[in-house]
């Protein structure tokens, strides 16, 4: 049975592949990773279980997004930019988008980079960002399945978003960078 290291700071795990499993899935053994990195100690230093919240909290913190992008001729895009938390399966698809519309800027202010950088930023920060806050307020419903989860789920993000479920989806599936360029 072959095994995947998985690195976690000055630390390493051996996590067998998710098909390798005999029990539990893939998000319980990161879960447990997670668990086991990021232990909690009572007060006298005994080690305490580290709820499942903490360690959706732990790697929300990884998706923190940078306040600037861009700085003179230098940009950055993708997960450098505004690493996502996988609830919506965005990551990849938001460093095409970026892609996309940094090569039209680019194409469209060839003779000042500087000014191509900072009119990409200014087109993919708004989106960028609504997906990453998409994404953490999702998180926390992720584990939850009954009528009463559903319910508190649409009320969370109609508070918090100002859309349901099904507007959810159409903001993130139904972006057009081409239309968005076009204008």
């Amino acid at each position: 049975m072959e095994k995947k290291k998985t690195a976690v700071a000055a630390r390493s795990y051996t996590i067998p592949a998710p098909s390798e499993q005999k029990t539990g899935t893939w998000s319980e053994t990161a879960t447990r990773v997670l668990r086991e990195r990021y232990l909690l100690r009572d007060a006298t230093g005994a080690i305490v279980e580290t709820p499942d919240e903490m360690c959706w909290r732990v790697a929300s913190a990884v998706a923190a997004a940078e306040t600037q992008w861009t700085k003179d001729r230098v940009t950055l895009l993708g997960d450098s930019a505004h690493a996502m938390l996988a609830t919506f399966g965005q990551g990849a698809n938001m460093a095409f988008e970026d892609a996309y519309v940094l090569s039209r800027w680019l194409r469209a202010k060839a003779d000042d980079p500087a000014a191509a950088l900072a009119g990409y930023e200014a087109a993919r920060k708004p989106r960028a960002t609504k997906v990453q806050q998409l994404s953490r307020t999702e998180v926390r419903f992720k584990k939850q399945h009954s009528s009463w989860d559903r319910l508190r789920r649409q009320a969370t993000f109609i508070k918090r978003h100002g859309m349901t479920t099904s507007g959810i989806f159409r903001f993130i599936y139904g972006y057009d960078p081409v239309k968005q360029w076009q204008g």
